[in-house]
């Protein structure tokens, strides 16, 4: 009887909210190779490496009210929305901290220290689901078993800006990927999913932060949660978890 309740539930948010949702992004493992000598920035198009296909005119609020204008775009190598300059030149935001959020055209980004720039794809009445798209290094191991490779062992989290060395060195990656390689080296494209609650707080999408987020409604979440496995890395299982909080808040 559960089950067919949540299936009904499903179909009449579903019907509500499709109406402004766009397209969800399933994981996907596209990925791209870098021969021996090549550049990795010459290599990966420009089309997968940035979000946008131009540099687009949109908006940079900051928390202290400011709002300024600039065209811009979200880099998926490096993790972070770049600029340009009035001089031409493509810039990266040097006081990140200060940013509260970013629009471009019709897309609307957030930004925390711990997570960096997520994109909002879907618009709930009590959150807001996001994303982060990167395009990541594959790590290869050499013939002592170690990885190798001016790349590895990489420190490459959800923010692409310093990575270490096999010699335990730091580069800036905005300089590692604008050098020839010195091996073949693989790169992936992955999603990362994420929850915005009702105060613009950013939360790695889990079962944990759902719970957090929605805490009033702790035992319900837990009977749904136990009935509708989740992966958390699955859009589409998302949406029917956040379609079924929006109930609980909301139910009319």
């Amino acid at each position: 009887m559960k089950r067919k309740y949540y299936i009904l539930l499903f179909m009449i948010e579903f019907t509500v909210l499709s109406r402004c949702m766009p397209e969800l992004s399933a994981q996907t493992d596209q990925k791209f190779v870098v021969e021996l000598g090549q550049i990795p920035i010459r290599v990966i198009p420009f089309t997968e490496q940035y979000t946008f296909r131009d540099f687009r005119q949109g908006t940079i609020s900051f928390h202290n009210g400011q709002i300024v204008g600039a065209l811009l775009n979200y880099n998926r190598l490096f993790g972070e929305i770049q600029f340009i300059h009035l001089k031409g030149d493509t810039l990266s935001f040097a006081q990140e901290k200060l940013i509260q959020q970013i629009k471009i055209d019709d897309e609307l980004f957030y930004f925390d220290q711990e997570n960096g720039y997520v994109h909002v794809v879907t618009l709930y009445p009590s959150t807001q689901l996001a994303e982060k798209q990167l395009i990541e290094l594959e790590e290869s191991k050499g013939s002592n078993g170690r990885f190798s490779g001016y790349f590895g062992p990489t420190i490459y989290g959800n923010r692409g800006h310093r990575l270490e060395t096999s010699e335990g060195g730091i580069i800036e990656s905005n300089k590692l990927f604008r050098r020839k390689t010195n091996q073949t080296l693989t790169f992936h494209k992955k999603i990362y999913y994420y929850f915005i609650d009702h105060n613009n707080r950013i939360h790695k999408a889990s079962a944990y932060a759902v719970r957090k987020i929605f805490s009033r409604y702790r035992k319900e979440l837990n009977q749904y949660l136990i009935d509708n496995p989740i992966n958390f890395k699955d859009p589409h299982d998302l949406h029917k978890l956040l379609t079924f909080c929006t109930h609980l808040s909301d139910p009319k």
